[in-house]
């Protein structure tokens, strides 16, 4: 392959410099499209640390095993792949709370919060609720119901192992501990959004098929430039979490069965090849319609890839024809199957998908632009530089089609199509994401025309880009807030001794003290309870007290949720130590002086059945369901 021109390769590493430059010192909401509704951030300084320091050990060591060992190369791809999109994460704070924000949102994904109330009925009937859905479920409203389907699916498997699913639903609960919808839910519910949780892991693995694909079109040099260059796509770095996170990986899995099966000779193992690219493809259109353009990709791959070979045009046409036969199979098996047990018609849903995404109406000029440069944007402009240099300079009339010239033309036109076609309605970078190993493919086939210096400064023109994107762009907003600290709720003891107590609630509470004051006049009783969580709790428990007058008269109950559902237990936890959480209760008219008693449980709230209480065990083994608390003096003023 013929080199780069040096003012070429100059060019191409300034501009992407500039435009790397710009993003951390211009205006972000003019450099972001309008669709992301991007705030402006301003993360401090401490947090891009952790970012800074996994970018720049990766640049180091990645390319320097990549002149040594192929293999090493790939496994510090797949580290990179799942470690740099953490370290990203890590700038807006806990990169594990994030990934499970943007699991369970209805907003950013949908997928978990749509399959918790899946019923037979719901997607039987799914064509007639997704109209409706717009605004609280943005994704899924103009989607099959394919992912609550994997989620259900999921936790039907998790349910028979309640063991291994409580265990995996803990830490997920403390992470969203204020979450009240999420923590009700039972522990296969919780456990499956693991699913969401492991994005990093499933993007990652991307560079195991993508290396295959590279090897095939373009050399093992290539290849292993093309694992390395996946890690640094700023789109799979800062969309991780989204239900757009495992397209690359199924996408490129799809691309390279069926590039094995045009490249074979004609023959049961090419048919078989195709079928599975094309089963494979209509089971991602059945997860999102967003992969839609896929099939045009493909199709414009097995147009293309017949003219390598020395063979009559006749010949090529007919390898096309009957690709195409065994690739359309393969989409229609999977479609019928999907309606035979979903029991609606996958054609009509998609009908009303499209009229639900077109109520956006984008402006179609100003559209093409911004489409353009958002797709550009979130794959890293130095990125897009390097694959337009890769088919630059090579063609020569008269002779075979290189195998990158073949795949930019198909991707080239593919993206061209779906521009000028105002089908795009926003957000290009995360849903065109599946787009981006073949993006970067052409990148390491221009990256391998480069000289040694040029092609270190692209690499780090590269990743500056995609530091700048993570500490100036939030494009996913998930509208949910992070866990709440103990500190913002605590409540304010009153002035008096803590009268000391010791009233086990199960494994999970130790009521460890009270205060209390109140007088006539106020007709209301102050209670501070003094508590140690034993553990971390999977419910959000209710508690409950019935006051007792010194005149022997019984008030009604009065039920709360701790901190007013601010911090329900489910988010304390022993290290917190102690937690004092302040209550009102009513002591009703014309109330007497003297020494009041209360009775005081612990419960939790199914959805169905009876009030499940906690039992309380004193220090003497003593076993009830309530504990009493007093003498709680009230005075006259």
């Amino acid at each position: 392959m013929k080199g780069v021109p040096r003012w070429l390769a100059v060019l191409a590493l300034v501009t992407a410099t500039a435009g790397a430059i710009l993003l951390l010192a211009g205006e972000r909401p003019l450099l972001v499209p309008y669709w992301y509704a991007v705030p402006i951030f301003n993360p401090p300084l401490a947090r891009l640390w952790p970012a800074l320091i996994a970018f720049s050990i990766y640049m180091l060591a990645g390319f320097t095993l990549a002149a040594r060992s192929r293999g090493a190369a790939l496994l510090w791809s797949l580290l990179g792949g799942i470690l740099l999109p953490i370290a990203t994460l890590s700038v807006l704070g806990d990169p594990f709370e994030v990934l499970l924000m943007r699991t369970i949102s209805n907003h950013a994904t949908g997928g978990f919060s749509r399959s918790v109330e899946l019923t037979p009925e719901l997607v039987r009937n799914w064509s007639t609720y997704m109209a409706g859905w717009r605004t609280t479920f943005p994704h899924i409203s103009i989607s099959l119901p394919g992912w609550p389907l994997v989620y259900a699916g999921l936790v039907r498997i998790l349910e028979q192992m309640p063991g291994l699913s409580e265990s995996l639903a803990a830490p997920l609960r403390g992470l969203q501990c204020h979450q009240w919808g999420f923590n009700t839910l039972a522990g296969a519910q919780v456990a499956s959004a693991w699913l969401g949780v492991l994005a990093p892991l499933w993007s990652a693995l991307t560079v195991l098929p993508l290396f295959s694909l590279a090897r095939r079109a373009a050399g093992e040099t290539v290849a292993v430039h093309t694992v390395l260059l996946w890690p640094l796509v700023p789109a799979a770095a800062l969309f991780t979490g989204t239900l757009n996170s495992p397209y690359p990986l199924l996408a490129t899995i799809a691309v390279l069965c069926l590039w094995s099966g045009m490249t074979r000779n004609a023959g049961p193992q090419s048919a078989i090849l195709l079928l599975l690219s094309g089963a494979l493809s209509g089971g991602l259109i059945i997860l999102s319609l967003a992969l839609v353009p896929l099939l045009m990709l493909c199709g414009l791959l097995m147009l293309g890839l017949p003219w390598m070979d020395r063979a009559p045009a006749r010949t090529n046409i007919a390898r096309s024809v009957i690709a195409g036969v065994w690739f359309c199979l393969g989409i229609v098996m999977v479609m019928a199957i999907y309606g035979f047990f979903a029991q609606h018609s996958p054609l009509h849903v998609i009908y009303v998908a499209l009229n639900v995404h077109f109520e956006l109406a984008r402006a179609y000029l100003t559209g093409v632009g911004l489409h353009l440069w958002d797709f550009i944007l979130f794959a890293g402009l130095p990125l897009v530089m390097l694959a337009i240099m890769a088919v630059t300079g090579v063609s020569r009339r008269n002779a075979r089609p290189e195998a990158a010239q073949v795949l930019a033309a198909s991707l080239g036109s593919t993206l061209l199509v779906l521009v000028l076609s105002g089908t795009a309605q926003g957000e290009v970078g995360r849903v065109w994401l599946f787009f981006m190993p073949l993006v970067t493919l052409l990148a390491a086939c221009g990256l391998s025309r480069l000289r040694s210096r040029t092609r270190a400064a692209f690499l780090i023109s590269q990743g500056v880009w995609l530091l700048a994107l993570a500490a100036t762009t939030v494009p996913v907003d998930t509208w949910l807030g992070p866990r709440p600290a103990y500190s913002e709720v605590a409540s304010r003891p009153l002035d008096q001794t803590v009268a000391q107590a010791d009233a086990r609630f199960g494994d999970e509470l130790r009521l460890t003290g009270f205060q209390a004051e109140g007088t006539t006049e106020g007709e209301t009783l102050t209670v501070v309870l003094q508590w140690e969580a034993l553990q971390q709790m999977a419910r959000p428990y209710y508690f409950s007290a019935v006051l007792v007058g010194p005149d022997g008269r019984v008030l009604p109950g009065v039920d709360w949720q701790p901190f007013a559902k601010l911090f329900p237990t489910t988010c304390w936890t022993p290290q917190l130590g102690n937690i004092a959480e302040r209550v009102e209760l009513p002591l009703g008219a014309d109330p007497p002086e003297g020494d009041w008693w209360l009775s005081l449980t612990v419960f939790s709230m199914g959805k169905e059945g009876p009030p499940d209480y906690l039992p309380v065990t004193l220090p003497d083994g003593t076993r009830d369901r309530q504990v009493g608390i007093g003498p709680l003096h009230v005075s006259h003023p």
